[in-house]
């Protein structure tokens, strides 16, 4: 996005030699045409409702590197479907990523399982009967 860390997050990827692998997009709407490029999805949220960019990289069938955070613990089941990390450990978020990076088979391994999590447990199929349920409880 375009926050108020992102000159400095830009200063922290130069002075690591990261500007040639980190790029910073701003918003996108195009994510379906970008996410099949990636090879893991990030997330360093503090906190998380329901995180639709996890569920679009997860319908994407990529491994997900994710805060432990409710949200983000209601799609990623730890060393099954993605990582999860401490957020008050920062070493920890980076041995996770490197962890998925050196390992491409189980990270492709992570994708599938993750991309059938949503199919399952999100398609819209699913899920609509539910949202309407809700609703007519509460009208």
């Amino acid at each position: 996005g375009e926050g108020k860390t992102l000159r400095h997050c830009k200063e922290l990827t130069e002075r690591w030699q990261m500007d040639k692998n980190i790029i910073f997009t701003g918003y996108l709407n195009n994510m379906w045409e970008v996410l099949p490029e990636c090879h893991i999805a990030l997330s360093s949220s503090k906190s998380e409702g329901m995180p639709f960019n996890i569920m679009e990289a997860m319908a994407n069938g990529l491994a997900v590197c994710a805060s432990d955070t409710k949200g983000h613990r209601d799609l990623i089941r730890d060393g099954y479907n993605g990582v999860l990390f401490s957020l008050n450990k920062p070493a920890d978020f980076v041995n996770k990523i490197c962890t998925l990076l050196a390992d491409e088979e189980k990270r492709k391994e992570m994708g599938e399982i993750s991309r059938e999590i949503i199919r399952q447990e999100y398609a819209l199929e699913k899920v609509l009967p539910e949202v309407i349920q809700a609703y007519q409880k509460v009208i």
